[in-house]
């Protein structure tokens, strides 16, 4: 895929998915812009631009999109890949944690459809991927909170697709599984603190539940993020997108 001179957002674009995508998009030639609450420095040559942001923070997210529009009027793209994960059942899940779920995974992701929509809406052009997970279809122990949050964002996909496509803006979401990312590796040391388990036995057990007998990669959910964007996914929107090695048709 080729995005030259084409604007992309990145939520979350730090680390992980978000980095992989950033990467992936740079080298095909788009202007991107990433909102992280890490610290990052611009790159210059890959036309890689950096705005710290808090994504549960609505003003942090109104001052930094209103920042890049100032810039770059016209917003191609928008990735809302920015989450965190709260490995807990209900009983465990304190009302802080819970509130910061909510308030990262799902309200985050609503607070920049709010800045970015009206924007695309006045260019009659846009294309949204909104991160979701597995978990917009299925269970998982020790889920339940995360899982709520990624069920949310998979529906305000389908019900924003149909809000906005009069408007030429085409919304999807892509529903990672078990991808070897900084979030994965301390869901992995939770899980080890709570069973004994060395992190190398969970990981093959986790592998091993898997069709295709291996954790994703972070590029491999990039390049869906990348086709969903392209004009090679023009007639697709409303779209849940599994990414899972296979494993939610089981």
């Amino acid at each position: 895929m080729m995005f030259q001179n084409k604007t992309i957002i990145i939520t979350g674009g730090a680390s992980g998915i978000g980095a992989a995508t950033v990467t992936l998009f740079s080298r095909a030639g788009a202007n991107v812009y990433i909102l992280d609450k890490k610290k990052l420095t611009d790159d210059s040559s890959l036309s890689i631009h950096y705005l710290e942001c808090d994504v549960s923070n609505a003003d942090q997210v109104k001052s930094a999109i209103y920042t890049i529009l100032q810039k770059n009027p016209k917003i191609d793209y928008l990735f809302c890949n920015a989450g965190i994960h709260l490995f807990a059942n209900i009983e465990d899940s304190s009302f802080e944690a819970m509130q910061q779920v909510f308030a990262t995974n799902l309200l985050g992701t609503i607070y920049c459809l709010q800045q970015i929509l009206p924007c695309m809406k006045q260019q009659r052009f846009g294309s949204i991927v909104l991160m979701a997970s597995d978990q917009a279809f299925i269970a998982k122990e020790q889920c339940a909170i995360y899982g709520a949050s990624k069920a949310a964002i998979a529906q305000l996909a389908k019900s924003t697709a149909l809000d906005y496509a009069q408007y030429g803006i085409r919304v999807n979401c892509v529903c990672p599984g078990t991808i070897d990312t900084p979030m994965y590796q301390v869901v992995l040391e939770q899980f080890q603190q709570k069973n004994g388990l060395s992190v190398s036995s969970i990981r093959d057990q986790v592998a091993e539940k898997l069709p295709l007998r291996r954790v994703g990669k972070p590029e491999e959910v990039a390049q869906v993020v990348s086709f969903l964007c392209s004009e090679a996914a023009s007639f697709m929107t409303g779209a849940l997108v599994n990414v899972d090695g296979g494993y939610t048709i089981q």
